[in-house]
């Protein structure tokens, strides 16, 4: 997995995370929770090349960004140094392995358009809670698939949608089921809202959850 997105963060042209149409949205979303706990400390879990995580930087106290690629680390840093943004390091992790961070110390967990690339899953979201300290939150985004959604896919849009080789997703994921692994995880008040395009059939699915 490390080789693999070596080589998609190795070329700009294959960097589409970069060009995220609902980025904007997302650091709205983001600093809107930062702004409700002033100082906040953030692990950013598959921060790319950091665009959202330097969207939303500012409104934080301090902000760990892990990601799998050291092409996709070494962009993000220097994104960072050359925008000025202070407060935000970003460091290699598996994120199917134990993270680089201490139990309990994010105030806030982002990790947007990433579970859908974890083969390990549930060692995932087991991270998710263990960074977590008691009354933190997270922030979740990932690809939407609703019934409708699914149908339209099914019927005009399957093979380009499904294949792996192309999107590097791997998993899929409803509403119902990313509230399935966070409740069983120790998550609580875990609510959805949806971006991009008419509801049914939206681009992705966010989950705010509070430990």
């Amino acid at each position: 997995m490390r080789a693999f997105y070596d080589r998609y963060w190795g070329s700009a042209a294959d960097a589409m995370p970069e060009h995220d149409p609902l980025t904007p949205r997302k650091v709205r979303d983001i600093e809107q929770l930062l702004r409700a706990r002033p100082g906040s400390r953030v692990v950013d879990a598959g921060s790319g090349a950091g665009t959202l995580t330097l969207g939303y930087a500012r409104a934080a106290g301090e902000v760990h960004a892990l990601d799998v690629s050291e092409m996709a680390v070494a962009r993000a840093t220097r994104r960072a140094a050359e925008a000025g943004v202070s407060g935000v390091r970003f460091e290699r992790a598996d994120l199917e392995e134990r993270w680089p961070v201490a139990d309990g110390w994010a105030d806030l967990v982002v990790t947007s358009e990433v579970v859908e690339h974890v083969y390990d899953f549930p060692a995932y979201f087991d991270e998710l809670a263990r960074v977590s300290r008691p009354g933190g939150l997270v922030y979740l985004t990932t690809p939407y698939h609703g019934l409708l959604k699914n149908l339209a896919l099914a019927v005009s849009g399957f093979d380009k949608h499904f294949c792996s080789f192309e999107s590097g997703h791997i998993r899929f994921f409803s509403d119902a089921h990313l509230r399935r692994l966070l409740v069983a995880r120790g998550f609580a008040s875990v609510r959805f809202h949806h971006l991009g395009r008419v509801a049914p059939l939206a681009m992705s699915t966010v989950a705010v959850a509070r430990r």
